[in-house]
């Protein structure tokens, strides 16, 4: 159980300085998809795509607890499955995760949800794996503006540098993590 989380997606607007402060501010950290290369330290690393696993499974080489939605990566791979049924992306998914395991402050770093600025921090998904496009953005705030009454109680707060997922408050990083310290 955890009652915060950090969660590093691979939007471009993520970069390593708040990678680092995310790591170092002793709150567990969850890696979407390949952004546990950047944070190879963070806790919990969080994909719900089998072909995603498929991929990187056996290229891991990060002490994280591997979790996912996929039943078929699950059993695969030996994963840890978080229950989650109807249309998510990982980001979503992530965020869903962190809020089943007890967080009721969910701090959000490179979940830009557009692709304005580039598909991911690190480009584009190797051959193979899926990259957004036509679309993508309306689908990914629609799996957010989805999820409803599912996160109450919960306070988010989107520190991504730039989003157009404007559904939960926002704050730089060093602010977010500075108030939770008052609220201790």
């Amino acid at each position: 159980m955890m009652d915060r989380a950090i969660i590093l997606a691979s939007g471009p607007s993520l970069v390593q300085e708040d990678i680092t402060m995310a790591i170092s501010s002793g709150w567990p950290v969850i890696a979407v998809n390949s952004t546990w290369q950047a944070a190879p330290e963070c806790d919990v690393i969080y994909a719900g795509d089998l072909e995603w696993w498929d991929y990187w499974h056996a290229r891991i080489d990060s002490a994280a607890e591997l979790w996912t939605c996929s039943a078929q990566a699950a059993s695969r791979y030996c994963l840890k499955l978080h229950v989650a049924t109807g249309v998510y992306n990982s980001g979503m998914r992530a965020v869903q995760f962190a809020h089943q395991q007890g967080a009721r402050r969910i701090i959000l770093l490179g979940f830009d949800c557009s692709t304005r600025h580039g598909t991911h921090w690190h480009g584009d998904h190797p051959a193979g794996l899926r990259n957004p496009g036509d679309g993508s953005e309306a689908r990914w705030l629609g799996h957010f503006t989805g999820l409803g009454n599912q996160l109450a109680g919960a306070d988010i707060i989107n520190c991504s540098r730039y989003s157009m997922l404007t559904l939960f408050r926002r704050l730089p990083l060093a602010q977010a993590l500075k108030e939770d310290a008052w609220t201790l």
